[in-house]
């Protein structure tokens, strides 16, 4: 599946992955910067790019099924990358 590059379980729904995978490289830095920061914190995440309701439903995600979902939005970024790098003339 091309909106998980990893090809592992992930514990949220599948319309929450499907808005994450819509979103652009600048998009889900910063929904990956807005992840880590709730949890350094230990605060509620509240995302610029995501509706409310995905919001919701991450914060309804355990500590270590929102590590999971961090590692996953890092690892589809770096699968971006390198697509856009495998793109360029």
């Amino acid at each position: 599946m091309s909106c998980n590059p990893a090809g592992y379980y992930l514990a949220i729904p599948e319309p929450l992955e499907a808005a994450i995978a819509m979103l652009s490289r600048p998009e889900l830095m910063s929904v990956i910067t807005d992840l880590s920061f709730a949890l350094n914190l230990n605060e509620p995440i509240e995302t610029v790019f995501l509706e409310p309701i995905a919001d919701m439903a991450i914060n309804a995600l355990t500590e270590a099924n929102k590590i999971a979902l961090l590692r996953w939005m890092c690892e589809r970024l770096a699968w971006m990358q390198q697509g856009e790098l495998n793109a360029q003339p």
